[in-house]
């Protein structure tokens, strides 16, 4: 266990290499989404990307019986254009791969999680305002990890998700 624990550290650590698709711009989004495996249905996020480092970083808020936040940090692995030119914009198909990490406050313990997660989304980018982009996306996130409370337990989850983004120079 103790070397799974290092591993997801390191994963969630060294995520700071993502190549972002638009490297050099600022990103902000918003999105929502939910659908684990343990049906725990409901978060709501917020990303950005702050050059020099191109990082998507994201931090979630989960709806549930407990107060649960994530960060996570995912590094792109994939970007391949599917329709260069479909109603303005262009649509890709994006994998990344990256770590979260968790903590969950009851009113009788603390949780606390990490994982590694796969990304699989598709990527609608429309120009706009000269070299602004305005980005819609939908994602299917699986994860494997532990959450940690006075026990370790192992988890597997496959989330959903969609939102949008703004890039801004």
């Amino acid at each position: 266990m103790k070397k799974f624990s290092i591993l997801c550290l390191l994963i969630v650590s060294l995520s700071t290499a993502l190549f972002a698709d638009l490297a050099g711009k600022w990103s902000f989004s918003v999105h929502a989404g939910g659908g684990y495996i343990d049906t725990e249905f409901g978060n709501v996020a917020l990303s950005f990307v702050v050059p020099p480092l191109p990082v998507f970083w994201e931090v979630d808020f989960r709806f549930r019986t407990v107060l649960y936040t994530d960060v996570n940090c995912d590094y792109q692995i994939f970007d391949k254009v599917l329709a260069p030119d479909f109603f303005n914009g262009t649509v890709k198909l994006y994998i990344c791969v990256g770590g979260h990490t968790g903590l969950g406050l009851a009113s009788n313990t603390t949780y606390f999680s990490l994982a590694g997660r796969i990304i699989t989304g598709l990527s609608w980018q429309l120009r706009i305002l000269g070299s602004n982009t305005f980005e819609i996306f939908a994602r299917l996130v699986p994860s494997l990890g532990f959450q940690m409370t006075p026990l370790v337990d192992v988890y597997a989850g496959i989330g959903v998700g969609a939102g949008i983004r703004l890039w801004i120079n």
